[in-house]
């Protein structure tokens, strides 16, 4: 669809002990449609509430390119 913004990514995470269970790293990259990841990520989020921000964040974006799906 012509003017429509797609964002696709690729996460990784690692884990590692840490004393609090709501705390942990997803580190989202740009990627090429062959799933490689190059350069640094475009954003990390350390928790639930940071991580649920970002895909509504995501989410609002795609919305507002595509008007069809605004009811």
């Amino acid at each position: 669809m012509p003017g429509t913004k797609q964002f696709d990514f690729v996460f990784s995470t690692s884990v590692t002990p840490n004393p609090s269970k709501e705390e942990f790293i997803v580190e989202f990259y740009p990627c090429t449609p062959d799933l490689e990841c190059n350069g640094k990520p475009i954003k990390i989020t350390r928790n639930f509430e940071e991580l649920i921000d970002f895909i509504e964040e995501m989410e609002e974006l795609e919305n507002a390119s595509n008007p069809a799906f605004n009811s």
